[in-house]
């Protein structure tokens, strides 16, 4: 069974998603791993105009991604 966490949160003027799940590990081509992350942020860096943060962390048995993104300067 895969459980599945997503938290939002808005504070010091940037917005916080965390999102993780189990999985097990498998032995791809860990060079393929994180592309469409890597892709995301690239996005998210043109779509903001400015540089967003995105971690990412894996143990044994969840996959986590932080991403935070800072308040857009135009209201």
């Amino acid at each position: 069974t895969m459980e599945l966490t997503i938290k939002v949160s808005d504070q010091d003027c940037k917005l916080s998603l965390f999102i993780q799940n189990t999985h097990q590990r498998s032995k791809k081509n860990d060079d393929t791993l994180g592309i469409g992350l890597k892709n995301l942020k690239d996005r998210f860096d043109i779509l903001y105009n400015k540089p967003i943060e995105l971690e990412q962390f894996e143990t044994a048995q969840h996959y986590t991604v932080e991403l935070t993104i800072p308040e857009s300067s135009e209201n």
